[in-house]
């Protein structure tokens, strides 16, 4: 399991929390909350990408979830701050 990522930004005078974390190899999938004041706004669940599974290294596979983890949890930030989610 690979540490998760936290942020909190600031949209439309509000503070939104942004966390994504991984679920390990017993479920394989990422998940990213979007939260307001306590409460979850939105999430996302993604299966780990084709193939991660794999790949022999667990070093490999680690920095190719932690990759997959970063991008999903730039696009749910950004969806945020684009108004998406308005």
């Amino acid at each position: 399991m690979i540490p998760g990522l936290n942020h909190n930004i600031r949209y439309r005078e509000k503070v939104f929390h942004v966390q994504t974390e991984d679920s390990g190899l017993s479920r394989c999938q990422l998940t990213t909350h979007i939260f307001y004041e306590g409460s979850v706004i939105a999430h996302e669940r993604t299966p780990y990408a084709p193939g991660i599974l794999e790949l022999g290294d667990d070093v490999e596979r680690a920095n190719s979830v932690r990759k997959q983890m970063q991008e999903q949890h730039r696009r749910l930030l950004k969806s945020l701050v684009s108004g998406e989610r308005d």
